[in-house]
């Protein structure tokens, strides 16, 4: 239940021991134990301003931002259709770890990569000898940690994209399941990307026995968009092409959700867009 211990209320499960990083009765408890309290929404000005940072070069950024203090949320060019390229990894890996948690998955399982696997692109795998056995459990990592294109390969050869797209389309709502082809060629608006982060971030607060797995490679990518020193950031990337976009769990005192996803033609080439973004809400938020 709940404990008072001055200046912050904390939860406790049934053996005493504190929870962290959980969301308990809607109330969001952080890594050091510590209720998030409640908070109220942004003012009209604060909003004008993370809504003036969503351009570039006078170009529109697609931004969903929720601020899970207050529940207020901001969603720009919410049927805007983008290519999902990477942060796809993110849901995907968290279904896997979901079938783990009900006891239809064995994570410690190996799977046989083949020179023939290999895929392009980022990670670790690729460089990998012929015929090396890896753990389930690995590949997770690894398609997180290092958005490994051969680990995601390999996992979808045991765990369906089919399986996985009936499981999110349910479980996030998505109103355009139609564009998921397949793994490589999903295309959705901005505001089912939105319902699929709320649905990562659901399960990280959630409890279950791998979600700290996934929150701990989340806060590990080797691709980040967003670096502070001031809060952890879980976060996924995605880039193809000039389709360039993050998702992201922030976890400050006020915790909150972003994404924020550019196409080709916007001109960005690097992260300080990203930058502009998360520093206005930042500062909406003191």
């Amino acid at each position: 239940g709940w404990v008072w211990s001055s200046p912050d209320w904390y939860w406790c499960d049934p053996s005493g021991r504190m929870v962290r990083n959980a969301e308990i009765d809607g109330w969001y408890i952080g890594k050091n134990g510590r209720m998030a309290g409640r908070a109220a929404p942004l003012g009209e000005a604060d909003i004008a301003a993370v809504t003036a940072a969503a351009q570039w070069d006078g170009k529109p950024l697609g931004l969903y931002f929720e601020d899970l203090a207050s529940g207020q949320s901001l969603l720009l060019g919410g049927e805007e259709r983008y290519y999902l390229a990477s942060v796809l990894k993110a849901p995907y890996c968290m279904w896997v770890y979901t079938l783990a948690d009900a006891g239809r998955a064995d994570l410690s399982q190996t799977v046989r990569y083949d020179a023939s696997m290999r895929h392009g692109g980022s990670g670790v795998v690729k460089d990998f000898a012929s015929g090396t056995e890896i753990p389930v459990a690995d590949l997770l990592e690894y398609a997180i940690c290092y958005s490994d294109n051969t680990a995601i390969d390999l996992l979808l050869s045991r765990f369906p994209f089919a399986d996985f797209k009936e499981f999110i389309v349910k479980e996030a709502g998505l109103t355009c399941p139609e564009g998921m082809e397949t793994f490589s060629r999903t295309t959705l608006p901005l505001k089912d990307i939105a319902a699929m982060t709320k649905r990562v971030a659901a399960y990280l607060y959630s409890g279950a026995a791998h979600a700290d797995a996934l929150r701990e490679d989340l806060l590990s990518t080797d691709y980040r968009c967003i670096l502070a020193e001031n809060n952890e950031i879980a976060q996924k990337y995605g880039y193809w092409e000039g389709w360039f976009h993050t998702t992201a769990l922030v976890y400050g005192k006020r915790p909150y959700l972003l994404c924020i996803c550019t196409a080709p033609g916007s001109g960005i080439a690097d992260t300080m867009p990203f930058y502009q973004v998360y520093y206005a809400v930042e500062m909406a938020l003191r």
